[in-house]
């Protein structure tokens, strides 16, 4: 505990003193309440995440501008570098964990509400071996990876679809390497040069970037998109975390701000849609008036392993595979403006929003009116009650 304060706030209607208390460290706050509840006080708003308590106690709203006041860090020096053990791995800074330059801030101040337009997005896509429709990270491989960008101030196109078998192609955007590591490597260089702001997939959560990062652990290749400066296997820059009973699972990156269109689209944004499926194909038909490609997916892994007698048809998968992309680019623009508005209503991170669902999304609204009212949230119902 570093301190305490005493302060007078409203709880079910009614005024009554609390003490404020200040701990060093997010983890402990749930370890002290438990400690004071144990002498028969009662404790509240103990169970808010960190990031969401601070966001609210200090006024800043995600995606909006804020000025900052500080130093960059003394201990970061970006012409100090180390080399590479072996040509696989890029050069990194050191002195601290992070890519970039990092800046120490004494002081953040709210400034405009209205959301910042011109984010650079990237949409992501892959296409895996399977013979029956299998998700099996372990052993089938990534066949082609899909890449597709716009600078939303020039309007300059990024499209790029990799496989590593070649084939006899007039297309630019086909790229071929040697290998699935090769592969891998390519994508993520691709991804570090394009260096979004927002990464984007459908079904990303679940799928795209998990394989990825496995396949990449099984080449022994480092999947480092992330802006922090740990480019080992073991830390990639990407945090999965999964849900309670695993039904679900989550994906971030460090520096980048993930959105997996369809976890907005199914529990937001599409509740209203009447679809009947929430399939990119059904989604993209119905929000942007396009379709997907049409390809036999079944036949993909038959195709592969028959190359190069049917090779010319891999260039049919792959323009599908940067179809895909291009169609999760599509509605990560359109629905942008939305997302961003949830954000600064709720005052949370453009990441948790587009992953909650409206009950969340309602009891964040009130949090953050709650603290301008002086209005504490009563505790949760326990089991009993």
């Amino acid at each position: 505990v570093l301190g305490y304060e005493p302060v007078n706030l409203e709880l079910k209607g009614q005024l009554k003193p609390f003490l404020k208390i200040y701990a060093n460290y997010p983890k402990a706050v749930p370890a002290l309440a438990k400690e004071i509840q144990q002498w028969g006080i009662e404790c509240f708003e103990k169970d808010i995440l960190f990031i969401h308590r601070y966001l609210r106690d200090m006024g800043i709203t995600p995606m909006t501008e804020i000025e900052a006041e500080g130093e960059y860090d003394s201990e970061y020096d970006s012409d100090k570098q180390t080399r590479p053990e072996n040509d696989n791995q890029s050069i990194m800074p050191v002195g601290n964990k992070s890519k970039i330059p990092v800046f120490i801030a004494n002081s953040v101040v709210q400034q405009k509400l209205e959301p910042r337009k011109d984010w650079k997005i990237l949409a992501i896509d892959i296409e895996t071996y399977s013979k029956h429709r299998e998700i099996d990270f372990q052993k089938n491989p990534i066949l082609m990876i899909a890449l597709y960008g716009k600078d939303q101030i020039t309007g300059a196109i990024f499209e790029k679809v990799i496989t590593w078998k070649t084939f006899a192609t007039a297309d630019k955007t086909i790229e071929f390497a040697n290998t699935e590591k090769e592969l891998l490597q390519r994508a993520v260089d691709y991804i570090k040069q394009y260096s979004p702001d927002i990464l984007t997939g459908y079904f990303s959560d679940g799928f795209d970037l998990p394989y990825l990062q496995a396949r990449c652990q099984i080449n022994k290749a480092a999947f480092n998109i992330g802006l922090d400066n740990n480019a080992g296997l073991e830390r990639s820059g990407l945090l999965i975390r999964k849900s309670a009973g695993n039904r679900s699972q989550e994906v971030k990156i460090t520096g980048i701000i993930h959105l997996d269109m369809l976890k907005f689209i199914k529990q937001i944004f599409g509740l209203d849609l009447k679809v009947e499926s929430y399939s990119l194909d059904t989604i993209a038909e119905k929000l942007l008036g396009h379709k997907k490609h049409v390809v036999n997916l079944d036949q993909l892994s038959a195709v592969w392993d028959n190359h190069p007698k049917h090779s010319e048809q891999l260039e049919q998968f792959c323009l599908y595979n940067l179809h895909d992309a291009r169609l999760t680019f599509l509605l990560c623009e359109k629905l942008l403006p939305e997302m961003m508005e949830f954000s600064v209503i709720t005052g949370l991170p453009l990441f948790d929003v587009t992953r909650m669902r409206f009950g969340r999304l309602v009891e964040s609204y009130i949090l953050k009116r709650a603290i301008s009212r002086k209005v504490i949230a009563p505790n949760r119902p326990g089991d009993p009650e």
